[in-house]
């Protein structure tokens, strides 16, 4: 395996969901995830010739990837990201535009709203003769 690029490929594919879920689910955030796990990754194959085999290359990888997700933890808390970003996500409702609520629908309504009120004053009209 050692600098054989088509080996450590498949070595990639075999795990490479596996050790997504893994940062999944130590951080919790899809767009983390991917960034640690291709972060393992590429430390893995940067330290190839530091793997001695006295473990399985799935403990290798294992292990590269929980101390990735621990350094991108204790980044995320140094720089304060994960607070704003979590009140970001818990405040998108309140900052989303309503996909109904566009300046386009909103003059139709108006509009439909004022032929239904001339309407209703037309049948007044006629009613209370």
């Amino acid at each position: 395996m050692s600098g054989d690029p088509e080996a450590f490929g498949e070595i990639v594919r075999r795990w490479e969901r596996r050790i997504f879920a893994l940062a999944y689910g130590m951080l919790g955030r899809e767009e983390d995830a991917r960034d640690a796990t291709q972060e393992t990754f590429l430390a893995a194959f940067r330290n190839l010739r530091g793997f001695r085999g006295d473990a399985k290359v799935s403990s290798w990888l294992h292990r590269i990837a929980v101390n990735q997700c621990i350094t991108r933890q204790r980044r995320a808390k140094v720089r304060g990201e994960t607070g704003l970003e979590d009140e970001a996500e818990r405040n998108a409702a309140v900052f989303a535009w309503p996909m109904d609520a566009s300046p386009a629908r909103t003059a139709e309504r108006s509009s439909a709203a004022r032929r239904l009120d001339e309407r209703s004053v037309h049948c007044h009209r006629i009613y209370d003769r």
